[in-house]
């Protein structure tokens, strides 16, 4: 077989051919795929920016149903603390309120004495007073008295006993003296 000899015309069309080859692989690469990844690198960018987002998101819907909740409960608890608080002065209602509790423990005491009261001094609780009251009680059996002081802080649950003092009676043994100190924690009306 022959070999056919190439002439000049036939040189330049496989020689423009393959110019115009390699200019349509560079415009291809260049002006089709290269916008393309460009896109396809934002589009990841803005996925991985939403992502975070997401997930900063969930955290806040969480922080916000866990305040809710927490609302929710410090509203009963702040209604339940004011509906232990009657109207008028404490002079006027813990006395009897006390002396009524302590009774239900078969624990006669005498007139409880007021020592003073003064605002609460918390950003988180407003609107209260710590009122200071002494208790005497002249005769109690020790679990009587353990079981009253223990319900009592149950029942009053922004109640403390600051001081508790038994002295033990020779006379009779079986019964104690004792002086309580609390700190009961109560709504001021307005």
């Amino acid at each position: 077989m022959a070999v056919k000899q190439l002439s000049k015309e036939d040189i330049q069309k496989i020689v423009l051919g393959g110019i115009l080859f390699v200019f349509v692989i560079y415009a291809y690469f260049n002006y089709l795929l290269a916008p393309l990844g460009e896109e396809r690198e934002e589009l990841e960018a803005s996925l991985q920016d939403l992502n975070k987002k997401n997930v900063t998101a969930d955290a806040k819907i969480r922080d916000l149903k866990r305040a809710e909740r927490n609302a929710k409960n410090s509203t009963e608890i702040y209604a339940q603390i004011k509906e232990l608080t009657p109207d008028g002065t404490p002079i006027v209602w813990v006395p009897l309120r006390l002396r009524d509790f302590f009774t239900r423990y078969n624990l006669k005491i005498a007139q409880p004495r007021s020592l003073g009261q003064s605002p609460v001094q918390s950003s988180l609780i407003q609107n209260f007073l710590d009122s200071r009251w002494q208790i005497e009680i002249p005769e109690a059996d020790f679990i009587s008295l353990g079981n009253a002081i223990a319900a009592f802080e149950n029942a009053y649950p922004l109640s403390k006993f600051t001081e508790v003092s038994i002295l033990a009676s020779p006379s009779n043994p079986e019964f104690q003296r004792a002086s309580l100190k609390t700190n009961l924690r109560i709504h001021e009306n307005p």
